[in-house]
């Protein structure tokens, strides 16, 4: 909360439902402030997504692979969406689908595109429950799917290799 020229903020609220307690223990908070001009909804959700989901690394041994030194597991290309989330399907037999979940953050029809880690057979969109829909078309073109979303929208694309 911004008053005059001070700002403050509510680290725990004292309910007691469901926990009676929820002052005692150890807890951890971390909170920036980023004066920003930025144009878009886009961009400020993506400094979001950056300061709340920190690079993380696995290590492995050195080994021979098929895949080079550096790429991307997907990537978006363009348009103004957000990828707010990536799983595998419900039901998949033999582990060669993705769900791809994404929503409009500017308030007007866009065309994305998202690159993919390889070439899809096919990708078609999906509803909540991941039953295929008639409505809409996603062209590929290589490792590239593009698709229209419809201002302030959620689409769900489910994607087979």
């Amino acid at each position: 909360r911004c008053i005059d020229d001070s700002i403050s903020i509510t680290l725990i609220r004292s309910s007691i439902d469901p926990d009676p307690y929820p002052e005692f223990g150890i807890h951890k908070f971390r909170f920036a402030l980023c004066p920003v001009m930025l144009s878009s909804n886009k961009e400020l959700i993506q400094r979001s997504y950056d300061y709340n989901h920190r690079f993380s690394v696995v290590s492995t041994d050195a080994h021979e692979g098929k895949l080079p030194a550096s790429n991307s597991f997907i990537s978006l290309e363009k348009g103004n969406i957000a990828i707010s989330g990536i799983k595998m399907p419900e039901e998949c037999a033999g582990g060669n689908k993705l769900v791809i979940r994404v929503y409009e953050t500017e308030g007007s029809k866009t065309n994305a595109s998202v690159r993919l880690f390889k070439k899809p057979v096919k990708a078609y969109f999906i509803d909540i429950n991941e039953e295929k829909i008639e409505s809409g078309n996603i062209n590929t073109d290589g490792e590239t799917i593009s698709f229209d979303v419809s201002p302030y929208s959620i689409a769900s694309i489910c994607v087979e290799f």
